[in-house]
């Protein structure tokens, strides 16, 4: 075994080692030889006269004195021979190996699936933490999924009104100067971005099947094909929990008062978390993987491509006009801005690991 760059595991970053393909596995079906697959069907057939010299012939007609194959084209169809009906049926069991049979291997394994994605999604659960209704609090307000008319919008919305702005068709009986603008946003997603995004939250909910323990190292193992990372930084605990609260987390209901201000004080506090802050700074490496078949299945006679090719990992999404049914001002523009799809996966995923326990922060770098 040989080891090259370092990368990150779910123990830190280790070296990388590759095992040479001679010393572990057998080929590939892409990798099945086209004249040794017609030969060994040669092999098969009866030995004796009537056979040899055909097959000896056919020999001569594949393989010629510098030894490169050149099955000719007369192959393409049945002949009127036993031996060049064994060198068609080599070749068309050798169309079904490397390409229907081929292929559906790939899908079967969700870090090498193209058209199967979505499929692998589901299975793992996947769910946006962003979009629409379901946007959790804990995201801020407004999200990349939502226009608003700030002409409406009352001053600095707590947490717990921007819940009721994302579900209610009216606050207090003036209109919500919410819009769900998901499907527009996500509509306006360059479609490589889009594949690769769906690449990298398969893989990043793969390694996060393997069980982790929330540190720093793990999740920036499972965050690594989103093109995300993330620093951590934990304050040391405080005796007193008055400004236990001061975070950007999701706060427990039963500690938010009506009128958004805060219970503090360590009675308050302490039931429901410690008075430790963990912030966490989502770091955007500014591209993100493109995964394999890049934009289309891809075959064998192109293999796939794992690793070494990088797309840009946010679009431009130009904002949408505020309905007339808002009372926004004439030619007003909403929601328009740079969308970030797989950090904003990442952070769902972010989210899934903290131990509810932990109060915490998140710092998004773009």
């Amino acid at each position: 075994m040989t080891y090259q760059t370092i990368v990150p595991t779910i123990d830190g970053p280790q070296p990388l080692g590759v095992i040479p393909s001679d010393n572990c596995c057998p080929p590939s079906l892409c990798n099945i030889d086209y004249c040794g697959f017609i030969c060994s069907f040669l092999q098969y057939l009866p030995k004796g006269p009537i056979w040899d010299y055909w097959r000896n012939s056919r020999y001569n007609d594949i393989i010629n004195s510098d030894g490169a194959c050149v099955v000719g084209s007369c192959y393409d169809n049945p002949c009127l021979t036993i031996i060049d009906h064994a060198i068609y049926t080599a070749k068309k069991l050798l169309y079904v190996l490397q390409n229907p049979l081929q292929t559906a291997v790939w899908e079967a394994n969700p870090l090498t699936a193209f058209n199967t994605r979505q499929h692998w999604l589901n299975v793992y659960g996947w769910e946006d933490c962003f979009d629409g209704p379901n946007a959790i609090a804990a995201l801020g307000f407004p999200t990349p999924y939502q226009a608003v008319c700030n002409a409406l919008l009352p001053s600095a919305p707590c947490t717990s009104e921007s819940v009721l702005y994302q579900m209610s068709p009216s606050i207090n009986g003036n209109p919500n100067p919410v819009v769900d603008i998901s499907a527009l946003v996500k509509a306006a997603c360059p479609s490589n971005l889009l594949l690769a995004v769906q690449y990298g939250i398969v893989k990043a909910l793969k390694r996060l099947e393997i069980g982790i323990i929330p540190t720093q190292d793990s999740i920036n193992f499972v965050l690594e094909s989103l093109g995300v990372s993330i620093a951590i930084e934990i304050t040391d605990p405080i005796n007193n929990c008055a400004g236990c609260f001061q975070i950007s987390g999701a706060l427990p209901d039963c500690v938010m008062q009506d009128d958004c201000s805060q219970m503090t004080g360590t009675e308050a506090c302490e039931p429901y978390r410690p008075c430790m802050t963990v912030t966490m700074s989502l770091l955007n490496n500014g591209t993100i993987p493109a995964g394999p078949g890049i934009t289309e299945p891809l075959t064998c006679e192109t293999e796939r491509i794992f690793g070494n090719q990088t797309i840009q990992a946010s679009y431009n999404f130009a904002g949408v006009a505020m309905p007339v049914t808002i009372d926004c001002p004439a030619g007003t523009i909403a929601g328009a801005g740079t969308i970030y799809p797989a950090m904003m996966a990442a952070e769902c995923i972010l989210l899934s690991v903290i131990p509810s326990n932990v109060n915490y922060s998140i710092i998004r770098n773009t």
